[in-house]
């Protein structure tokens, strides 16, 4: 008999997915936070998918939402600009710690048990071990989710190695800076190897004069800087009166999503199973739909007493994201060779390709197709681009 049906092993928007889909259907669920408080430390740039695929997973709330995004520039290593200027669906600046709340009190809602404080120091035969103030007890259960990070300790007990190439990540630091003058609505991303090698620099305004301003790049293109050196230059150049009050540090993984994402009755989601884009770092929108596989998957195992189901979760990954990810993981390969006077010739291709898709009102959609365009308008790029592919198909 176990205490569980479900134990879902962290509370970001994967594990607390995980948790509302099982718990809604009934399964008796838990959601063990190690943190004693969800949704903090804030590691995310903040940008996120339309109002549209949010809603799939939460109703929305203008709580959580600090702006939308509507327009967006690409700037070069000399300055030229790629500018998508009519307005359309491409995405949410959310405050992520109150969505992160939202999205475990939507669990709790539909019947999950939460925990904050409660840490998986190792795994048993019938389930995990925690450790909560100081005391070590066993919370049993038929099915883990592992939500719990790049760093998943699930995996590690579960003798997987999930350690990372250093190519695989990128070191990033994020500042939250006030009064600057920023177009609010219109990130801007800033490309160049002597401003981010490898990487790209972001501004994600917040509200007005406000934005997340951070920086990821390749530790294989930096060895002389570290991020916060870069990032620190670009303040003092573009933002030289800005007040930086906040700052937050972490790592993103560039590798492809995790090759096998159910281990026995172990199943990752998230960062935990590196579901995050290769090109571009983000994975809010993947973590919200692993969670859901995931839950899916444990729910029609459960159901017809069938663990073999749990490949389900795999098989529809695969085929909804799985060239997805291999598409941006190959135009990444492609960028981080790039060089400046590349990078400025690309970001001009944007700029004509953009206009282009002025009248497109769900940029999203049609994002790869995009990016292939901007690189055909360039037989060298093009060439890359297809040498690229001919070598991963």
């Amino acid at each position: 008999m176990f205490d569980f049906d479900v134990i879902v092993v962290g509370a970001g928007p994967a594990g607390s997915v995980a948790a509302k889909t099982t718990a809604s259907a009934g399964l008796k669920t838990i959601l063990l936070e190690k943190r004693q408080e969800i949704g903090t430390p804030v590691r995310c740039g903040e940008a996120t998918v339309t109002r549209e695929e949010i809603e799939k997973f939460i109703p929305i709330s203008e709580n959580w939402i600090n702006s939308e995004i509507l327009t967006a520039k690409i700037i070069s290593p000399s300055g030229k600009e790629a500018h998508k200027k009519k307005a359309s669906k491409i995405g949410l600046i959310v405050e992520r710690k109150i969505f992160d709340r939202a999205l475990a009190e939507q669990a709790a809602s539909f019947g999950s048990e939460i925990y904050c404080r409660y840490t998986v120091v190792g795994l048993t035969e019938n389930g995990v071990k925690v450790n909560s103030f100081g005391k070590e007890f066993e919370l049993t259960g038929r099915y883990i989710v592992a939500a719990d990070g790049i760093e998943s300790q699930v995996a590690r007990f579960a003798g997987i190695n999930n350690s990372l190439k250093l190519k695989e990540l990128y070191p990033c630091i994020q500042y939250l800076v006030k009064d600057i003058e920023i177009e609010n609505g219109c990130p801007e991303i800033h490309v160049g190897n002597q401003i981010a090698p490898g990487g790209y620099v972001w501004v994600f305004p917040k509200g007005e004069k406000i934005a997340n301003i951070g920086i990821g790049i390749s530790a294989n293109k930096s060895k002389d800087k570290n991020a916060k050196a870069y990032l620190d230059e670009f303040m003092g150049r573009k933002f030289p009166k800005g007040k930086i009050i906040g700052m937050i540090l972490g790592g993103v993984p560039t590798s492809s999503y995790t090759k096998n994402l159910i281990h026995k009755n172990i199943l990752f989601v998230g960062d935990a199973a590196r579901q995050v884009n290769p090109l571009t770092g983000g994975g809010i929108f993947f973590a919200l739909n692993s969670g859901k596989y995931a839950g899916e998957a444990i729910i029609e195992a459960f159901t017809k007493n069938d663990n073999s189901l749990l490949q389900n979760y795999q098989k529809r990954w695969d085929a909804d994201f799985g060239k997805t990810f291999a598409n941006y993981s190959k135009l990444r390969d492609i960028f981080i060779q790039t060089n400046d006077k590349e990078l400025d010739f690309l970001v001009e291709a944007a700029n004509q390709v953009l206009k282009e898709t002025e009248n497109e009102t769900n940029f999203n959609s049609v994002i790869i197709d995009t990016l292939f365009k901007i690189f055909s308008k360039h037989p060298k790029f093009l060439l890359k681009a297809g040498l690229s592919f001919l070598k991963g198909s």
